[in-house]
Order: C-alpha cells, then structure tokens, then sequence
C-alpha cells in the first residue's frame, strides 16, 4: 500500500465532491442495480452508456490488516429552491415536506415519514448513494429472450401441485378493531361498509411470484404489486365485488348524517385507444372456448384526500383479450393517494424540481411560441416525449398506450406498423404518404421544443431546445405487387447531453432506408433508440490487460 503512489489507483470509487460517503464491508450492496429496467417489454433493449465524472478526488485509504478507513470529509452544498419530490403543480405531493403546496394540516399527515428534500430515488444513482444499497449482480446476467421452442408447462393440474407443495406463513385474518370515526391517520386501513365493516385488500406475490397472498391497502401508502395468477383468481373479479360498497371516510364531525360518512365508487374500464364510465351490461367480462374479452390485466385504485376526508374512489380497469390456453396471467395492481380534490388527470405533472428527476418523463411543447404557457394551462395537448407501445409486437400510441421517453435511461424498443389505408396508383405519392404515417406515430410531424429542466416555470422561449428531424428525399417504385421506397426513415434515434440534471442539447436523427412493401400487406418495423450523454470530463484509467486466448477448432 505505502508503495502505491499514483492516484487514482485501484482502490478507489467515484463519488461527487459535495457528498461524504459511508463505506461498507458486504461486496454485493456496492454495485448498482439500476441498470436493468423491469418495464420494457421483451422487444425492447436494454442499454448502458458509460457514466463519467471528473470528480474523482475523494479517495478512500484502506489498510487490509486494520479495520480503521478514512475518508475525506465533504458537506452537501444546501441549494435554495431545490424540491426534487415536488412533482404535482399545485398539489400536495405526499411525503414531501419541502412542497410549499402543502398545507400544515396536509403536512400533518405524513411529516413522521417524509423524505429528503432532494429524493434520492430521482437522481442519478451514483451521485444518490443507491451503489451502497442495492445489488448489481443479481439481474446482470439476464436471458431476456430466446429463440428455443416455448417449454413452460401447460399441465394445469401439475402446476397446481407445484404451488400447493410450497410451505406458506399461516395467515391469520383476524381483523383489526374498528373505533369510532375520526381522521384517517398515516398507515391506517382503508374500510370499506356494505353490511358490515371489511379492509380493502389486494394481492401480494410470495412464493415464485405466484398472487397466494394478500395484504391491506393502507392510508397514504402507494402500491405497485406484479404476480402471476390463473384467469379465474383474476384480482379484477374481486375489485368489481369491492364495488357495491362503498368507502369508509372518516370525518370528525360528529352531527355528520350517514351518508357524509361514505364515498361511493367511481368505475373506469380503459381499452387501448381510450377510457370510459364502466357499463355494466357491456363491459362484464366474457368467455368463449377460445378467448376471454373484457379482462382487466391491470387494476388501478386512485384515492383523493380532501377536507379531512376521501373525497373520490376511482377504480380503473385496463382490460385486454386473453387467448384461453394461457394456464397463468401476469396481472398488475396499483394504489395511489392523491391530496387533492381534482382528478389526477387534470393536475399538471413536472418532471423535476427545478431539474430532471432520474427516470421521469421529458417535457416537450409542440406550440410555435410561448411554451411554457402553454404547459401550465390545462389542455390536453401532449406535454412529454413518447414513442409507441409494443402490444405483441404490434406498434400502439393512443392517449393511453405509449412509452415514455425517461430522463437517463438509454433504451431501444422495436414494433410492426402496419400502415393505413393509402392511395397506391403512384409510387412516390404513397412512400410520402406512408412516411408520414410513421411521423405521426412518432409524434415528429412538427418542430418540437424541449424543457431544459423538469420544472419549465419562468423559462423564456428561448432557453426551450429546438428539435425538428431532418426529412430526406423519398421515391417510390411499383413492381411485381410489390413497393419500394427509397430513403423512408422508420428508425429514430433521440440524443441528449445533460449536466447536472439539466439538458444542454438535444437532437432527432432519422436513419433512412430502402423498404419493400409487400402490397397485400403494408407494414414495417419502427424503431426507436433513446441515448443520455453526460457531459463531464472523460476520465483517465489504466489501459486495458492484453489477453492471449486460444480455443480449440472444436470449440463452436
């Protein structure tokens, strides 16, 4: 050690300058897991781009015979204004103390849990200090796909077997005691009154990721639960059933009559395309030999917190077709608290406070001029990047299916488009046409103009970045029941160079190609490439070993 001279050397981690570091004895919790991105479907790919930093000054000493380490000290400079957990425009975003949008009664309610005022789970993680929690190795050598012939197993009742041998917590469902009304407190159940009292449950996944548990949704506590579970067990069936309840909300006046004491349920079905007041006649689930139509993959609970009370319960349902011959479902249900009377639909979401949070969406203006008013006032055109969705391998972009473009995350995602209806007696005239079909999917039709920060509040037309992809000159040929077109850009490519949460450039780039349409079949592939460059000093490391590797002829 006392011989090692040259810094950096090899016993060193990168930190940021303004951030003391707490070291750790366990290998596994040093390594980041943030890399591998559970919600990209299985056409999609996950990247990583080197991560930079100048800022390798701190280095850590350790004597391998001595526990003592020491660490250069070093403070967090406190930055006024800074509120990265406040995200709802206008709104009380709960756990965060910082959000001046909270009332001191609000605040109340969850000021024993808040966070920090800069969320570490919204920065980059290497600067977040998630290297020293989380384990990268358990998801770095992952098969996401295959081409192997499918061997899951199709024997139901030998499934079934297989769960039941599992050894399980005996649950007891001994439930809690109900007092007399009074305000709904941080981590309490929600009651639902029908004839008599009962918690409102979801689904937990315990053994192999099977939905053979469940636990009670509780006040203020979001939830996020994925498991899998056999169509009939769908946790939609008991949703619709919670339904002819009604809400316990819990309010302390005590003249109050019986019905101020309840909040009826609002039911929303969403398909694809679009979301509509539930139907019971028309929307129930049905069954034929072959397929199920109306079946909720993915059940949301949205409740809103107003006046010392819950004010709304929405229950959204997204439903899809199901081929019968599938033994298991992965199906996804999702609680979230909102402290506000309004729907959630018309509160304005940022990005950041003021700079990008790692993951969350980024902020676009389509308008000519004055963008940021046009992002805070409440219309519906489209305020973030997005591509579209890969629903089995077909491209989707409505208002309710479609990607988000996130703030650090490097991606690519692929999906067939299969093109509209055109006007095929000239060539040339229907490669335009198709082309721009794909720039409508896209989004990239007109100029775009892109926030800089996650908050865009008091930023002039100026400082927006002007984005606009580059068209080439297109032509097309008829032959042999077949089209050709010349230079058409199906795939995309999105680069933004960032500084401290904040973006400095940003640019679309359009790879043209030449595509042969079949005519009794007009589609293509749509690709969409995501790229997030930081822009810090490249940093110096010794060069890599020189490997002499020989393998036998037979080896392959």
């Amino acid at each position: 050690m006392a011989r090692i001279v040259e810094k950096p050397h090899g016993l060193f981690y990168q930190t940021l300058s303004n951030i003391s570091i707490d070291m750790t004895t366990e290998t596994s919790s040093t390594i980041l897991d943030w890399v591998y991105d559970e919600n990209i479907s299985t056409t999609e790919e996950n990247f990583l781009t080197d991560i930079t930093t100048s800022d390798y000054e701190n280095v850590t000493e350790v004597t391998l015979f001595n526990k003592n380490i020491t660490t250069k000290p070093s403070l967090r400079k406190k930055s006024e204004g800074r509120c990265g957990c406040n995200i709802l425009y206008k709104t009380c975003d709960i756990n965060c103390c910082c959000d001046t949008d909270c009332s001191d009664t609000e605040r109340m309610l969850f000021s024993q849990n808040c966070k920090e005022t800069y969320l570490k789970q919204f920065i980059h993680p290497c600067s977040s200090g998630q290297m020293k929690q989380t384990n990268f190795l358990e998801n770095l050598f992952c098969i996401s796909k295959t081409n192997l012939p499918d061997k899951r197993l199709t024997d139901i009742q030998f499934d079934e077997a297989a769960i039941y041998r599992y050894h399980r917590w005996r649950i007891s469902d001994k439930q809690e005691e109900f007092n007399e009304l009074g305000i709904y407190k941080y981590n309490d159940p929600i009651w639902l009154m029908n004839e008599s009292r009962f918690h409102a449950d979801i689904p937990m996944a315990f053994a192999n990721n099977y939905c053979n548990d469940k636990r009670r949704i509780r006040f203020l506590i979001n939830e996020n639960v994925k498991c899998i579970v056999k169509l009939k067990d769908l946790h939609m069936f008991q949703a619709l059933k919670a339904t002819n309840s009604s809400v316990l909300s819990m309010e302390e006046t005590i003249n109050a009559t019986k019905s101020e004491f309840h909040t009826n349920w609002t039911l929303v079905i969403c398909d694809d395309n679009h979301c509509r007041a539930y139907n019971k006649t028309g929307d129930e689930p049905h069954c034929t030999d072959i397929y199920c139509e109306n079946i909720a993959t993915t059940v949301q609970y949205n409740f809103y917190y107003y006046n010392s009370r819950i004010t709304k319960a929405v229950l959204k349902l997204h439903v899809q077709k199901v081929s019968m011959r599938i033994p298991f479902i992965t199906q996804t249900i999702q609680v979230k608290f909102y402290l506000s009377n309004d729907s959630i639909e018309n509160v304005i979401k940022l990005s950041g406070n003021p700079g990008y949070n790692w993951g969350l969406p980024i902020i676009i203006s389509s308008a000519e001029s004055n963008h940021t008013l046009h992002f805070f006032n409440k219309t519906h055109e489209k305020r973030i990047l997005t591509y579209p969705d890969n629903r089995n391998g077909k491209c989707l972009s409505s208002n309710v299916r479609y990607k988000i473009v996130q703030f650090g995350h490097n991606k690519r995602s692929k999906c067939r488009y299969h093109i509209q209806q055109i006007d095929l007696k000239n060539g040339t005239t229907a490669c335009h046409l198709i082309q721009n079909q794909i720039l409508n999917l896209l989004g990239l039709n007109s100029t775009l103009y892109i926030s800089p920060y996650g908050n865009p509040e008091r930023l002039s037309d100026e400082q927006w970045l002007r984005m606009q992809i580059v068209r080439t000159y297109i032509y097309g040929v008829f032959k042999n029941n077949e089209l050709t077109c010349n230079n058409i850009i199906a795939r995309i490519g999105y680069v933004m160079a960032y500084e401290s949460e904040q973006l400095v450039y940003v640019k679309v780039k359009g790879t043209a190609q030449n595509i042969t349409f079949d005519i009794e079949d007009l589609s293509t592939v749509i690709t969409v490439d995501t790229s997030f460059l930081e822009l810090r000093k490249s940093l110096e490391f010794a060069g890599a070993p020189h490997l002499n590797i020989n393998l036998p002829k037979n080896f392959f």
